[in-house]
């Protein structure tokens, strides 16, 4: 028999997707910034899914790395590298992060770049999801 004491504590969840022509070149660029409006404080756990694209070009294959960030810019999660991606070639790529989210506008935002410089890789299409648990 399992028992327990105390209160569930509150949740919040949220979701939603964008399409994107953002390019993620040799310079670390914010392709995602959005804010999640947080009912209470509490730990947030994101998950955001893109999907990227290599340029048609004749270019040598290109690997591309992203990094979550949470508000104030702390670091949210570890970076995520693709695999090289040659010509017109496509990647879908997932990241979870986590960190303590304030009452009201948290900024969460993906920073990607190229790993060995050459074309661009453009992020076309994402999902966000994720969860706030109060404390």
């Amino acid at each position: 028999m399992l028992t327990g004491t105390g209160l569930a504590s509150p949740t919040f969840s949220f979701a939603f997707s964008a399409n994107s022509e953002m390019i993620v070149s040799g310079t670390p660029t914010y392709v995602v910034e959005t804010e999640i409006n947080a009912p209470f404080a509490g730990r947030m756990i994101v998950n955001f899914s893109g999907s990227f694209e290599r340029e048609n070009d004749a270019g040598v294959a290109n690997s591309f790395a992203c990094s979550m960030y949470g508000p104030g810019g702390i670091s949210a999660s570890n970076p995520a590298i693709s695999g090289d991606l040659a010509q017109a070639e496509h990647e879908q790529l997932a990241l979870t992060g986590s960190f303590t989210a304030a009452a009201g506008l948290n900024r969460i935002a993906l920073n990607c770049y190229l790993r060995f410089g050459g074309s661009g890789i453009y992020l076309r299409s994402y999902d966000i999801t994720g969860v706030l648990t109060g404390s």
